[in-house]
């Protein structure tokens, strides 16, 4: 230890500051970090309190509210004129009394320093009232230029001060050269001046404003650094923006994160009209209330499932070949997920189409899964297909498996898809998943026929060609208290927790 002490002493003061300033950033307890640092000797402490920059980073509400007006005085004494991050969670603070300590701090550091700030990330809790807000002028300052700023996030919860509602109010002047991230949360904004800030990498749009499609398009087609898009709309009837506006296709070179939470249609319109780089990563969430929203119809689903398909294999064509796939969908209750990699796609709406022999929905449905290019998940070790369609497992199905997920090993898979499933492939059950060694059987509600002799021909086939299935897993139906539809043992071992009785078999 006494070497160790020597090797730091023989720093220069300047590296040791550096390394206590990084030191000091970057987690929830930071001050605290900064203040035992500064107590281990009397030339730490020096070093410390010679660098404002460490204090003016130590701007931690959800820390500071704790303590006394003297000491919060003092943080902010010791970072001399150096730039501020102010961050929270003031959410975390129960006592009515600490949040009105915490507004009036808030806004004596907003009105007092606003061009010092250079990063701002605050959130109160939905069930706060900021009365003392209305009419606060401490607020004004946000609609002054912001020379030093990068990054703001303020969130108010279910109210705002007074000051954003206001028909004049303009954030920033529309002037924050540095910005480079940006939170809506609700506040108005004047979308078209918030591109002017050229360094934007990464954008959060939650409400509407006076956006439409057009406008966003062509908001983010000037923000050429932008990596990281979420737009949070909600899927409300009315939440997301309006189609409108002429529309173009928009390039965004270097976005490798996108989040959409909105409504069905606005969602595909703006991802159909999008070109992000190469391995950019999906989650799209779209639960669109099926009784007020219009049905989809059969083309528009196609459209659909050719847009999914695009962002899909963009993301594909970068990445290694994720381990884990999921496809799940059921027509009667409206939904299609898909979880591949970062590629995350929940989808809630109604067909408006008539089942026909040739075209039924269910192979409407399935074909989402055949959207992705089998070349980019040939490396699927596990796989769920969780479908309560009758899924129609035709040639051109058993040969996009066939080709997609040569080293598959283990199928969750419902009853009726294993039904359908093993009926297609008979009696050529070698001529699919090779490496499968593992079936998770999961169970339904629908009350089927005994299947003992398929899945008997199934196992005694695979036994047969030198690769069995090791391990049928019918935890799931344990967990329902229902009975598989199969009326003896099989030759193969059962996992627990099911009836040992089962569990028979050869031993693996």
């Amino acid at each position: 230890m006494a070497h160790l002490g020597n090797t730091i002493q023989a720093l220069n003061n300047k590296i040791l500051g550096r390394i206590f300033s990084f030191n000091a950033t970057g987690c929830y307890s930071d001050l605290t970090t900064a203040r035992h640092t500064s107590q281990v000797c009397t030339s730490w402490r020096q070093i410390i309190l010679d660098v404002p920059s460490i204090w003016g980073n130590l701007i931690d509400l959800g820390c500071l509210l704790q303590k006394s007006d003297a000491w919060r005085n003092e943080v902010l004494h010791r970072a001399g004129n150096a730039d501020l991050a102010i961050h929270g969670p003031i959410w975390c603070i129960t006592n009515p009394e600490k949040f009105v300590i915490a507004e009036k701090f808030l806004e004596l550091l907003i009105s007092n320093h606003w061009t010092r700030i250079y990063w701002l990330d605050v959130t109160f809790p939905n069930f706060h009232r900021p009365t003392s807000w209305s009419g606060a002028c401490a607020w004004r300052a946000i609609e002054s230029p912001a020379p030093k700023l990068t990054f703001f996030s303020i969130c108010f919860g279910d109210d705002m001060p007074s000051t954003f509602s206001s028909p004049s109010f303009t954030l920033f002047a529309h002037d924050a050269p540095q910005l480079t991230h940006f939170k809506q949360n609700h506040i108005p904004i004047d979308l078209s001046k918030i591109s002017s800030s050229i360094c934007l990498t990464s954008l959060t749009l939650d409400s509407v404003s006076n956006f439409n499609l057009g406008i966003i398009l062509k908001t983010c087609s000037q923000m050429y650094l932008l990596q990281s898009l979420d737009l949070l709309f909600g899927t409300k009837p009315g939440a997301s923006p309006s189609l409108e506006g002429p529309v173009s296709q928009t390039d965004l070179p270097l976005l490798s994160s996108l989040h959409i939470n909105a409504e069905l249609r606005f969602s595909m319109a703006f991802l159909d009209h999008v070109e992000p780089c190469p391995g950019c990563s999906l989650n799209l969430l779209t639960h669109d209330d099926v009784s007020l929203v219009p049905r989809i119809t059969a083309d528009e689903f196609l459209t659909i499932r050719r847009i999914i398909g695009k962002h899909a294999n963009n993301y594909l064509c970068l990445w290694s070949p994720p381990r884990d796939f999921l496809f799940r969908s059921d027509h009667q209750a409206y939904f299609i997920d898909i979880m591949l990699g970062e590629v995350t796609v929940h989808i809630r709406c109604a067909l408006q189409v008539d089942a026909t022999p040739d075209r039924p929905i269910s192979a409407l449905y399935f074909d989402f899964l055949k959207t992705v290019d089998p070349v980019y998940i040939a490396g699927v070790k596990e796989f769920a297909l969780i479908s309560f369609l009758v899924l129609p497992f035709d040639q051109q199905s058993m040969d996009f498996f066939r080709i997609a997920m040569p080293d598959l090993e283990e199928l969750s898979i419902t009853t009726s898809s294993l039904v359908k499933l093993l009926e297609a492939v008979e009696p050529d059950f070698g001529g699919f998943f090779l490496q499968l060694r593992k079936i998770v059987w999961l169970a339904e509600d629908t009350v089927f026929p005994d299947i003992t002799e398929l899945i008997e021909r199934f196992l005694t086939n695979r036994q047969n060609l030198g690769i069995p299935i090791q391990e049928i897993d019918l935890t799931d139906w344990a967990h329902r208290g229902r009975t598989p539809p199969i009326s003896r043992a099989l030759p193969v071992w059962f996992t627990r927790p099911f009836v040992s009785s089962i569990r028979l078999g050869h031993s693996r």
